[in-house]
């Protein structure tokens, strides 16, 4: 291991003057993978494995040598910071506008979006990154951890073509089990006890996305069209007749709402209207199989005539995934 650390410390100062550009080259991807959306998500994940691995790497040289020989890789140390920087900026720049178009802003989703907002901020503002991030090493962990998970949450439903509720699972486990050789040895971590330990903390965390998953939004899915209607055209399967404002006689025929969801080529998700009065669920229909692919959206759409003896209030219909995340909502009203 010696002789190893000896040579990577020689690769170091013969090749660190190419730091700047290998930083350039990196700025250029992050603009590529941005303007084509979907179609390089892969290498978004490879480089952020990349950047785990160097982070390990260095941790581990750390951790074997002497604190006189540590000073001699302060320079190391210094630009894996830097570079965990550049991927929390990049990475989050990347998927911020996915998960905006996720996110329904009048729901509980929206704190989630705001959070990685927030974090994209803090990762950006020098001030902050070092005086709080970089000073607290758990905290700089957790900040990729939340990267991984956020990134892994998008990327897989597209890659795997799973449901969003597994994804969300997936993505958690996947991102503690890369952050734990961050924190711990690997002599430590074979250790029953530290297993007994990581399976309670993936427990406990797979509770937690269960109670609120209705907050994370379900990217890449976007609602790209929601309409109440008293009619559709059957040819064109478009809604006909659509209000946002309804009286209680014309309820009595039946009224529509129409979706229409955008979800890359090769997911497929299980869907359901929820329609709510003033808050309360009256009814969940369960709606066709979506397949991704379509741009203006998979069109889908629910009826309903029957109704409570007083129906007159603010009314929602929610396009949920049967996993419970919240995709889109649509709003209307029944007066007297």
């Amino acid at each position: 291991m010696t002789e190893t650390i000896i040579r990577i410390k020689y690769l170091w100062h013969r090749y660190e003057h190419f730091l700047p550009l290998i930083l350039l080259f990196g700025g250029i991807l992050s603009v590529i993978f941005f303007a084509n959306g979907f179609e390089y998500i892969r290498w978004v994940l490879l480089y952020l494995f990349g950047i785990w691995l160097l982070i390990l790497l260095t941790i581990t040289i750390l951790r074997r040598v002497t604190q006189p020989e540590r000073n001699g890789w302060q320079r190391l140390q210094r630009f894996v910071e830097f570079l965990i920087q550049n991927m929390f900026e990049e990475t989050f720049i990347f998927l911020i506008p996915f998960y905006y178009f996720s996110t329904t802003l009048d729901s509980i989703n929206i704190w989630f979006f705001l959070l990685m907002l927030g974090m994209a901020i803090s990762a950006n503002v020098d001030a902050i990154y070092e005086r709080f991030i970089l000073k607290y090493k758990p905290l700089m962990y957790v900040y990729y951890g939340f990267c991984v998970f956020t990134c892994l949450n998008f990327v897989l439903p597209v890659l795997l073509g799973i449901r969003n509720i597994y994804s969300l699972y997936f993505s958690s486990a996947i991102s503690l089990v890369l952050i734990l050789p961050l924190y711990f040895q690997f002599s430590a971590m074979r250790s029953k006890s530290f297993l007994r330990g990581a399976g309670i903390a993936l427990g406990a965390v797979w509770i937690v996305l269960t109670w609120c998953r209705i907050a994370i939004p379900p990217a890449p899915l976007k609602l790209v069209q929601g309409a109440v209607s008293s009619a559709y055209d059957k040819t064109t399967r478009e809604p006909r007749q659509e209000f946002t404002t309804i009286t209680q006689e014309q309820l009595l025929a039946g009224i529509y709402c129409h979706t229409a969801i955008f979800a890359p080529h090769g997911i497929q998700e299980e869907l359901l209207h929820v329609w709510s009065m003033d808050g309360v669920t009256i009814d969940e229909i369960y709606l066709a199989e979506i397949n991704g692919g379509r741009d203006e959206g998979y069109r889908t759409r629910s009826f309903k005539q029957v109704f409570p003896p007083n129906p007159v209030g603010n009314w929602t219909v929610d396009a949920m995934t049967a996993g419970g995340q919240l995709i889109g909502r649509t709003r209307f009203v029944v007066e007297k």
